[in-house]
């Protein structure tokens, strides 16, 4: 399912009809491709964007492509884009990760995102949507444009259905057909500033995901408001980097 111009979402479903293991919200799958013309078989973590107990595990995936002429696209994501369709078999691991939402605890919750960094937190939030609905959530994703925004009217529904959800979309260069429909709450990009004006107070579990920049600036804001550490979770994509250097 296409969910904007660069992310489409893959339902997996087990080949054997048997019961999918469970895992926690915000966790990972591991894929593994054979590609054609290429030499090593290819293993890609993708976050899993929908709540457990369902009869699927969702994959949201973006079609990497070439940054500059002389650069390759992502050859994972543009094969599962391209030549994947309904019926294929897609070999899979069991879901992990470090990265998870506390299920024990009943505080509030702010997922903050950037571009595909979405796809855990949107786990999450679906997550709390079913299982906690007391469970105060603020889900806040920033995108540059409507156009690669994923999940939009999902979210939005999510809000105006349950009290315990608010939700706000930033937009670097929104569209004028973003401007039109009001598609986002802000344009610019997610400052303290603008955090301490949305949130009641500091006072919440803080999860995070996206570029690595991003996180960076939400990491830092956040330590500036004096958000306790055990307070700050987030995940990289990609490899690992530490988002106390400078930015």
């Amino acid at each position: 399912m296409e969910e904007s111009d660069i992310i489409t979402s893959f339902y997996l479903k087990p080949k054997d009809g048997k019961q999918l293991p469970d895992f926690i919200p915000g966790q990972y799958i591991t894929v593994k491709i054979d590609i054609k013309e290429e030499k090593y078989t290819h293993l890609r973590q993708y976050s899993l964007s929908d709540r457990p107990g369902l009869d699927y595990y969702r994959i949201s995936v973006k079609r990497e492509d070439p940054i500059k002429q002389d650069l390759p696209p992502g050859v994972v994501s543009t094969d599962l884009h391209k030549l994947f369709n309904e019926g294929d078999i897609l070999p899979i691991s069991a879901p992990a990760g470090d990265f998870y939402l506390d299920m024990k605890s009943d505080e509030p919750v702010v997922l903050i995102s950037g571009g595909v960094g979405l796809t855990p937190l949107t786990c999450m939030l679906n997550t709390i949507a079913e299982k906690q609905p007391n469970r105060k959530v603020w889900y806040i994703h920033a995108a540059k444009n409507g156009n690669v925004h994923a999940f939009r009217n999902h979210v939005r529904n999510m809000s105006e259905k349950h009290e315990n959800v608010k939700s706000y979309f930033i937009y670097e260069m929104p569209t004028e057909t973003d401007r039109k429909n009001h598609y986002f709450d802000k344009e610019g990009y997610i400052t303290l500033e603008w955090l301490e004006k949305v949130l009641p107070d500091n006072k919440a579990q803080f999860y995070f995901c996206g570029p690595p920049s991003f996180m960076k600036a939400v990491n830092s804001g956040l330590k500036e408001w004096g958000v306790p550490e055990k307070d700050i979770h987030y995940e990289f994509f990609g490899s690992f980097g530490n988002l106390d250097d400078e930015l």
